[in-house]
C-alpha cells in the first residue's frame, strides 16, 4: 500500500486523509497506521493539524515549511477523532461518508456515482486536476473573475450557505476565523487562496467530502461549468 500512497501523492500532492482514502481505497485504522508509518520512515510528510492535515512526498515538497514530526501526526489524529465524535450528530466524518458510499444498495452511493464517476477525490476543471477543496476554491474564483463587480451578498445568492452544512461554501475572512475557532483552520486562509470581491475578501471552505460536495457540483452544472470526476 506504500506504493499506492506514493503514486497517489505524486499526482495529487497536499491531499488530506479523506482524499487519500478515496484514491487508494483504504480507510480507518489501516489508513492511519499506514500514513503514520510512512511519515515516521520519511517517505512522506504531513503539514497542518487534525482534520486539516495534508500529506505530500518528502522529495517532491517545494515549500519551506518544516516536516511535522510523527508524534504530531498521532496527536493530530487523536484530536480529529475527538472532534468528530463530538460532532457525530451534526455531520458525517470523511471515513463514515466513505463507508456509506461503499454500500452498493445505498441511495447515496447511486447519487455519488452519478455525479462524481469513480470518485477518486479529484476533479478536472478547465484542463487542470484539483482535489475537492481546491476545486471549490478555483471555481468560486473563476466565477468572481467573470463577474468582476460581484458583491458578497450577490455571490451568496449563487453559492448559498445551504450548499455546505455548518460552514458554507465561502465566508468573509473575519467570519471564517470565527467559525474555525482557534483549534483548526476550516478555510483556505493563505493569501494565495483568498478571493477579493467588490466589497470584501472571502475564503472558501476546506471541509469537503465526497458527499457534501454534491450540492455544489449541481450548482456548477446549472452555471455551465464543466467539471469531470477523475
Amino acid at each position: 500500500m506504500n506504493t499506492a500512497v506514493i503514486e497517489f501523492l505524486t499526482k495529487q500532492p497536499n491531499s488530506n486523509k479523506g482524499e487519500i482514502a478515496d484514491g487508494i481505497n483504504l480507510r480507518g485504522l489501516g489508513l492511519f497506521n499506514l500514513l503514520k508509518g510512512m511519515v515516521k520512515s520519511g517517505e512522506i510528510q504531513v503539514n497542518g493539524d487534525g482534520h486539516d492535515a495534508t500529506y505530500c512526498i518528502v522529495a517532491a515538497e517545494t515549500t519551506t515549511e518544516a516536516p511535522v514530526a510523527a508524534e504530531a501526526v498521532v496527536a493530530a489524529s487523536n484530536e480529529e477523532t475527538t472532534e468528530e465524535a463530538g460532532n457525530k450528530n451534526e455531520e458525517t466524518s470523511d471515513e463514515q461518508t466513505e463507508q456509506i458510499a461503499a454500500q452498493p444498495s445505498d441511495t447515496q452511493t447511486k447519487t455519488a456515482k452519478k455525479n462524481t464517476g469513480r470518485n477518486t477525490g479529484t476533479y478536472l476543471f478547465n484542463g487542470t486536476s484539483y482535489n475537492k477543496g481546491k476545486l471549490i476554491n478555483t471555481v468560486v474564483a473563476a466565477h468572481v473573475a467573470k463577474n468582476k463587480n460581484i458583491t458578497h451578498d450577490k455571490l451568496k445568492d449563487v453559492f448559498p450557505d445551504t450548499l455546505l452544512k455548518r460552514f458554507g461554501i465561502f465566508q468573509t475572512v473575519e467570519k471564517a476565523r470565527e467559525i474555525s475557532g482557534a483549534k483548526y483552520d476550516r478555510y483556505f486562509f493563505k493569501e494565495e487562496f483568498q478571493i477579493k470581491l467588490k466589497d470584501c475578501v472571502i475564503v472558501t471552505c476546506n471541509q469537503i467530502t465526497s458527499e457534501n460536495i454534491l450540492p455544489f457540483l449541481e450548482v456548477c452544472a446549472k452555471l455551465g461549468y464543466e467539471i469531470t470526476a477523475e
